[in-house]
Protein backbone atom coordinates (compact mmCIF):
# COMPACT_ATOMS: atom_id res chain seq x y z
CA UNK A 1 0.00 0.00 0.00
CA UNK A 2 3.02 2.42 0.70
CA UNK A 3 4.92 1.70 -2.63
CA UNK A 4 1.69 2.40 -4.49
CA UNK A 5 1.03 5.56 -2.53
CA UNK A 6 4.95 6.76 -3.38
CA UNK A 7 4.32 5.62 -6.95
CA UNK A 8 1.43 7.67 -7.29
CA UNK A 9 3.60 10.65 -5.61
CA UNK A 10 6.47 9.75 -7.77
CA UNK A 11 4.11 10.17 -10.92
CA UNK A 12 2.49 13.13 -9.63
CA UNK A 13 6.20 14.87 -9.52
CA UNK A 14 7.15 13.22 -12.87
CA UNK A 15 3.69 15.19 -14.60
CA UNK A 16 4.19 18.30 -12.80
CA UNK A 17 8.04 18.42 -13.61
CA UNK A 18 7.04 17.67 -17.30
CA UNK A 19 4.67 20.26 -17.42
CA UNK A 20 6.37 22.85 -15.76
CA UNK A 21 9.56 22.24 -17.92
CA UNK A 22 7.43 22.07 -21.55
CA UNK A 23 5.01 25.11 -20.11
CA UNK A 24 6.61 27.46 -17.85
CA UNK A 25 7.46 29.76 -20.49
CA UNK A 26 3.77 30.40 -22.37
CA UNK A 27 2.64 30.94 -18.58
CA UNK A 28 4.49 33.19 -17.53
CA UNK A 29 4.34 34.98 -20.87
CA UNK A 30 0.69 34.75 -20.62
CA UNK A 31 0.71 36.33 -16.81
CA UNK A 32 3.27 38.63 -17.64
CA UNK A 33 1.17 40.28 -20.78
CA UNK A 34 -2.33 40.59 -17.93
CA UNK A 35 -0.26 41.06 -14.77
CA UNK A 36 -0.90 45.28 -13.35
CA UNK A 37 2.07 44.49 -11.31
CA UNK A 38 5.44 44.27 -13.26
CA UNK A 39 7.02 43.64 -10.44
CA UNK A 40 8.76 40.27 -11.03
CA UNK A 41 7.73 38.73 -7.95
CA UNK A 42 4.77 39.48 -8.01
CA UNK A 43 4.51 37.67 -12.08
CA UNK A 44 6.54 34.68 -10.42
CA UNK A 45 3.96 34.16 -7.52
CA UNK A 46 1.24 33.77 -9.70
CA UNK A 47 3.14 31.27 -11.97
CA UNK A 48 4.09 29.67 -8.78
CA UNK A 49 0.20 29.57 -8.24
CA UNK A 50 -0.86 28.23 -11.26
CA UNK A 51 1.39 25.06 -11.22
CA UNK A 52 0.57 24.54 -7.60
CA UNK A 53 -2.76 24.11 -8.91
CA UNK A 54 -1.62 22.10 -11.31
CA UNK A 55 -0.59 19.79 -9.20
CA UNK A 56 -3.80 19.87 -6.73
CA UNK A 57 -5.37 18.90 -9.73
CA UNK A 58 -3.39 15.96 -11.26
CA UNK A 59 -6.13 14.20 -11.56
CA UNK A 60 -7.94 16.09 -13.70
CA UNK A 61 -5.09 17.09 -15.34
CA UNK A 62 -3.52 14.03 -16.23
CA UNK A 63 -6.70 13.17 -18.51
CA UNK A 64 -7.46 16.70 -19.92
CA UNK A 65 -6.77 16.55 -23.79
CA UNK A 66 -5.13 19.85 -23.46
CA UNK A 67 -2.74 20.50 -21.10
CA UNK A 68 -1.24 24.01 -21.93
CA UNK A 69 -4.67 25.16 -22.49
CA UNK A 70 -5.46 24.29 -19.24
CA UNK A 71 -2.67 25.37 -17.57
CA UNK A 72 -3.31 28.78 -19.30
CA UNK A 73 -7.04 29.26 -18.41
CA UNK A 74 -5.20 28.49 -14.69
CA UNK A 75 -3.11 31.26 -15.23
CA UNK A 76 -5.43 33.52 -16.29
CA UNK A 77 -7.97 33.68 -13.49
CA UNK A 78 -4.96 33.79 -11.10
CA UNK A 79 -3.69 36.72 -12.71
CA UNK A 80 -7.43 38.29 -12.55
CA UNK A 81 -7.48 37.41 -9.01
CA UNK A 82 -4.20 39.27 -8.33
CA UNK A 83 -5.53 42.04 -10.40
CA UNK A 84 -8.74 42.53 -8.79
CA UNK A 85 -6.59 42.08 -5.14
CA UNK A 86 -3.82 44.96 -6.51
CA UNK A 87 -6.28 47.24 -7.96
CA UNK A 88 -7.91 47.86 -4.47
CA UNK A 89 -4.47 48.11 -3.10
CA UNK A 90 -3.47 50.95 -5.28
CA UNK A 91 -6.73 53.04 -5.38
CA UNK A 92 -6.15 52.74 -1.67
CA UNK A 93 -2.92 53.94 -2.22
CA UNK A 94 -3.28 56.46 -4.59
CA UNK A 95 -3.51 60.27 -3.88
CA UNK A 96 -6.45 61.77 -6.17
CA UNK A 97 -4.38 64.75 -6.58
CA UNK A 98 -1.51 61.98 -8.22
CA UNK A 99 -4.30 60.73 -10.67
CA UNK A 100 -4.28 62.66 -13.87
CA UNK A 101 -6.76 62.34 -16.32
CA UNK A 102 -5.60 64.27 -20.00
CA UNK A 103 -7.74 67.07 -21.58
CA UNK A 104 -10.45 67.10 -18.70
CA UNK A 105 -9.51 70.95 -18.62
CA UNK A 106 -11.13 71.14 -21.99
CA UNK A 107 -14.24 70.20 -20.61
CA UNK A 108 -14.74 71.80 -17.42
CA UNK A 109 -12.87 75.06 -16.03
CA UNK A 110 -9.75 74.36 -14.15
CA UNK A 111 -10.56 76.54 -11.14
CA UNK A 112 -13.85 74.61 -10.84
CA UNK A 113 -12.35 71.01 -10.91
CA UNK A 114 -8.94 71.99 -8.59
CA UNK A 115 -11.26 73.31 -6.35
CA UNK A 116 -13.52 70.29 -5.96
CA UNK A 117 -11.65 67.49 -7.11
CA UNK A 118 -9.62 67.36 -3.47
CA UNK A 119 -12.87 66.62 -2.35
CA UNK A 120 -12.08 62.85 -2.54
CA UNK A 121 -16.26 61.76 -2.14
CA UNK A 122 -15.56 63.09 -6.00
CA UNK A 123 -13.49 60.61 -7.15
CA UNK A 124 -16.02 58.25 -4.90
CA UNK A 125 -18.82 58.95 -6.81
CA UNK A 126 -17.38 59.01 -10.44
CA UNK A 127 -16.15 55.43 -9.97
CA UNK A 128 -18.81 54.06 -9.22
CA UNK A 129 -20.49 55.82 -12.26
CA UNK A 130 -18.72 53.69 -14.24
CA UNK A 131 -19.16 50.00 -14.65
CA UNK A 132 -16.45 47.18 -13.92
CA UNK A 133 -15.28 47.42 -17.75
CA UNK A 134 -14.57 51.23 -17.58
CA UNK A 135 -12.94 51.52 -14.33
CA UNK A 136 -10.52 48.64 -15.28
CA UNK A 137 -9.96 51.15 -18.69
CA UNK A 138 -9.32 53.96 -16.18
CA UNK A 139 -7.37 52.25 -14.09
CA UNK A 140 -4.80 50.88 -17.31
CA UNK A 141 -4.71 54.38 -18.75
CA UNK A 142 -4.87 56.86 -16.33
CA UNK A 143 -3.38 55.32 -13.23
CA UNK A 144 -0.96 52.95 -14.96
CA UNK A 145 -0.36 54.64 -17.76
CA UNK A 146 -0.48 52.28 -20.38
CA UNK A 147 -0.56 53.09 -23.71
CA UNK A 148 -3.96 52.36 -26.08
CA UNK A 149 -1.45 49.70 -27.94
CA UNK A 150 -0.62 48.00 -24.78
CA UNK A 151 -4.32 47.85 -23.54
CA UNK A 152 -5.73 46.62 -26.88
CA UNK A 153 -3.13 43.76 -26.29
CA UNK A 154 -3.53 43.03 -22.96
CA UNK A 155 -7.95 43.12 -23.11
CA UNK A 156 -7.63 41.70 -27.15
CA UNK A 157 -9.32 44.06 -28.48
CA UNK A 158 -8.24 46.06 -31.57
CA UNK A 159 -6.33 49.32 -30.92
CA UNK A 160 -9.23 51.35 -32.22
CA UNK A 161 -11.80 49.81 -29.91
CA UNK A 162 -10.20 50.88 -27.16
CA UNK A 163 -9.52 54.56 -28.04
CA UNK A 164 -13.19 54.58 -28.51
CA UNK A 165 -14.34 53.22 -25.36
CA UNK A 166 -11.60 55.41 -23.33
CA UNK A 167 -12.92 58.25 -26.00
CA UNK A 168 -16.86 57.39 -24.20
CA UNK A 169 -14.88 57.13 -20.52
CA UNK A 170 -13.67 60.79 -20.70
CA UNK A 171 -16.97 61.33 -21.96
CA UNK A 172 -19.07 59.69 -18.90
CA UNK A 173 -16.33 61.26 -16.20
CA UNK A 174 -16.63 64.36 -17.73
CA UNK A 175 -20.75 64.05 -17.17
CA UNK A 176 -20.40 62.67 -13.86
CA UNK A 177 -18.04 65.72 -12.77
CA UNK A 178 -20.42 68.18 -14.35
CA UNK A 179 -23.77 66.21 -12.64
CA UNK A 180 -21.30 66.75 -9.22
CA UNK A 181 -20.62 70.21 -9.82
CA UNK A 182 -23.63 71.33 -10.25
Amino acid sequence: MKWSKQQNNNEKQLFIENLYKSYYDKVYIKINSMCFSKNPHDIEDCVSQTFLVALKNYDTLKVHPNPKAYLLKTASNITNNFNRTYSKSILKRKNIDDISIPSIEEHVENTIIDQKIKDESIYTKIMSGLNKEQQQLYFLRFIENMSYEDISELLGTSNSTIRMRISRLKSCIINEIQEILK
